[in-house]
């Protein structure tokens, strides 16, 4: 499947319950049942009995803390070098994804698996391709971030970007099925 394919699935399957998402304390926890749920709609054969114990609020806070800190890291040290401020930006953003890109399929694999699967999302970024993965991201990512600017439906494209790396996973992952 390609990207516009993924894109086009997640649309059309998108539930539209996604608008009463509240942000809170309790996101990565809300994200993780949801992908859960999409997952079973999406894929009920494989996914009919998965009964998830992931702790996703800590999932999630260290995965981003992991991508953030380096990232952030870079101001102070670019600033140092009086690197032009739109070069920091660009640096860390581009830092940020490096480091997030083996663990795209991190939720995912966790709610199949039923533990906290970081090396193994390593081993299937690598499997497809580090390179192939970060070209797939940051587009995905770059409309997730873009859609919050959307008054009316701020996590609209939030859950479709999300939506969409769970149509990527499942079709990365059908030959083990």
């Amino acid at each position: 499947m390609k990207f516009a394919q993924y894109f086009h699935e997640a649309r059309s399957t998108l539930n539209t319950e996604y608008a009463r998402t509240e942000v809170s304390f309790s996101i990565f926890d809300k994200g993780g049942i949801w992908m859960q749920e999409n997952l079973i709609s999406l894929a009920p054969e494989r996914f009919h009995k998965v009964e998830n114990s992931v702790n996703f609020t800590r999932l999630g806070v260290l995965k981003y803390l992991f991508c953030l800190l380096p990232s952030l890291s870079l101001i102070p040290l670019l600033s140092y070098f009086q690197v032009h401020g739109s070069l920091i930006f660009i640096a860390s953003c581009a830092l940020f994804y490096l480091i997030e890109a083996p663990m795209v399929f991190l939720f995912p694999l966790s709610i199949e698996r039923n533990r906290p699967s970081w090396r193994v999302s390593a081993t299937l970024t690598f499997n497809i391709g580090w390179l192939k993965v970060i070209f797939t991201v940051i587009p995905i990512a770059i409309f997730m971030v873009f859609g919050l600017l959307n008054f009316t439906k701020p996590l609209k494209n939030w859950h479709l970007g999300a939506l969409v790396i769970l149509i990527w996973y499942l079709d990365e992952t059908s030959d083990r099925t």
